[in-house]
Order: structure tokens, then C-alpha cells, then sequence
């Protein structure tokens, strides 16, 4: 249950990478600096995510 629930937690970090690229682009392509710090900020939450997940996916091995 815990490898499926990393596993999950994992597929939704890169999705949600995806979604950080995008508004890295469209910040950039209208030059909206508040735009870009709050993307930047959602790819902290996102590599927060996957670290949590690759953490809990370690550990479920090591139990």
C-alpha cells in the first residue's frame, strides 16, 4: 500500500512539472514578474512532493 501511495505521489510531481514548465514559459513570454515568482514557487511544492514520495518509497522498501 505504501509503494502504490509513493508511486502515486511520484506520477503526481511530474505532472505537476509539466504544469510548473508551462507557467515558467507563459511568465516569461508576458514578462510578469509576479507570474514567474509564484511558478517558482509551485516548483519548490513540486520537488518538495517528489522528494516526500522517494522518501516514503525508501522506506517502504526497507521495512
Amino acid at each position: 500500500m505504501r509503494k502504490a501511495r509513493g508511486a502515486l505521489m511520484l506520477a503526481g510531481s511530474a505532472v505537476g512539472l509539466v504544469g510548473v514548465v508551462r507557467q515558467i514559459r507563459s511568465a516569461r513570454q508576458k514578462s510578469d514578474p509576479l507570474m514567474l515568482v509564484n511558478a517558482l514557487g509551485n516548483a519548490i511544492v513540486v520537488i518538495t512532493g517528489a522528494a516526500l514520495a522517494l522518501r516514503g518509497l525508501r522506506k517502504g522498501r526497507s521495512e
